[in-house]
């Protein structure tokens, strides 16, 4: 009986100590420094998503080959394909990485995902954000026909409008389009069934061409973990996509940076 007891208290012991092991919380202001597994991981999705702050959890670091278990993400500020993303939620479960001897590799993407059994995502975008990438473009590409382009989001629509330059300064063209929009391949935002108003019916098979050169509006392929919009909703300051299953989050061992 005596040793029963004793039996029972060690096995509780030891079952505390990997729960305290499992919920440990690691903070990192302006830089992720360290070299466990786990450390590393961190270090890499913060320096592929650029975010403001960003939360991870993992229920175990992942093996030298690469298998992570269980991975959740809070992200604020991410920048994904020039486009800052106000709030990015994901997880994965079973995920496949890439060798960590290769996450040190010079090359554009060091860290692959090569697959998850599931995966679950929700972001959100701005409209004062969408407009600033539009205002960046342009100040960018300053032989760009475009002028003085403006995106308005709206209950289940979005209105552009702006001017679209032509040889003569006399001539440009006055723009409006008001669109909906579609998932497409489950993982870019297209226009659909836009409407389009111009000053000059004469042009219109022209912008029709150069609303087909921008689309698709946005894309997740440059996302770290395969996964696919379900579904999407717009407000008039915000375009919030998912997975039709919200991701989670897990009591775990849990990753804190700020910017």
């Amino acid at each position: 009986m005596k040793k029963r007891i004793v039996l029972g208290a060690a096995v509780l012991l030891l079952a505390l100590a990997g729960s305290a092991s499992a919920e440990k919380l690691f903070e990192f202001s302006g830089t992720v420094e360290g070299h466990t597994r786990g450390v590393t991981l961190f270090r890499h999705l913060v320096e592929l998503l650029n975010p403001e702050s960003m939360e991870m959890i993992i229920d175990q670091e992942p093996d030298n080959s690469g298998k992570l278990r269980h991975i959740y993400l809070d992200v604020r500020g991410a920048v994904i394909d020039d486009v800052r993303i106000e709030n990015l939620k994901s997880e994965a479960t079973f995920a496949e990485l890439n060798p960590i001897r290769d996450w040190a590799a010079k090359k554009t993407r060091p860290l692959e995902v090569r697959g998850a059994a599931s995966a679950t995502f929700e972001g959100t975008i701005l409209e004062e954000d969408v407009n600033a990438l539009v205002r960046k473009y342009l100040d960018l590409h300053t032989n760009s026909k475009w002028r003085h382009i403006t995106l308005d989001f709206r209950k289940d629509s979005l209105f552009v409008k702006g001017y679209y330059h032509q040889d003569s300064p006399w001539s440009d063209l006055a723009i409006e389009v008001t669109s909906g929009l579609e998932v497409k391949g489950g993982k870019e935002l297209w226009l659909k069934d836009y409407r389009l108003v111009i000053n000059t019916a004469e042009k219109t098979d022209l912008i029709h061409e150069e609303i087909r050169k921008v689309q698709p509006l946005f894309s997740l392929r440059g996302f770290t973990f395969p996964v696919s919009i379900d579904s999407f909703r717009i407000t008039p300051d915000s375009i919030t996509f998912s997975t039709l299953t919200k991701p989670k989050p897990f009591t775990g061992r849990t990753y804190r940076f700020t910017r």
